[in-house]
């Protein structure tokens, strides 16, 4: 059974990148997601997954529940693409259903800082008004928002900057 070999040579080659991604291959082919979920974090233990590598966890992770996990799938995938929006949308959703405002109001600030909408401003807002931080510069940022276009200046307003990634 490739499966049963899989996990042989998965045990016997532990740090071995190719190994376990031809396992994790395995497991995916049998639909056995809970096993691949296990080599692909062992993938990324090693700090060998790609971006592609690095999204699958990630759809592993929420599919099995594992909010915390995917949040540090999430928060990886979009450290190796800091200016990508689509990693910062996922990260910050996911950062939101995994219970860390702080991390999702990181991802919103960045978002609605670069031009990616509304929704990020209004996200933004709302978690820095229920993180009990810059309520004071959220209430002009969040009349000209509704307006369309937010300046550039206005998410620094809501957090006095963004911090690291920013």
């Amino acid at each position: 059974d490739a499966a049963l070999l899989a996990d042989r040579l998965a045990e016997r080659f532990p740090r071995e990148p190719g190994v376990l991604g031809r396992a994790q291959a395995i497991a995916l082919g049998r639909n056995d997601p809970g096993r691949a979920r296990r080599f692909g974090e062992r993938l990324v233990e090693l700090g060998v997954a790609d971006p592609v590598s690095l999204g699958r966890q990630l759809d592993l992770d929420l599919a099995a529940g594992d909010l915390a996990a995917a949040l540090r799938a999430a928060e990886r995938v979009s450290a190796r693409a800091p200016r990508d929006p689509r990693s910062r949308l996922t990260a910050a959703r996911v950062a939101t259903w995994a219970g860390r405002p702080e991390v999702a109001l990181r991802h919103w600030m960045w978002l609605a800082k670069h031009g990616q909408g509304s929704e990020a401003v209004d996200q933004a807002l709302t978690l820095a008004r229920g993180l009990g931080g810059a309520a004071a510069g959220a209430d002009p940022l969040a009349g000209r928002s509704r307006g369309g276009a937010v300046s550039p200046a206005g998410p620094a307003e809501l957090g006095g900057g963004l911090g690291k990634n920013g």
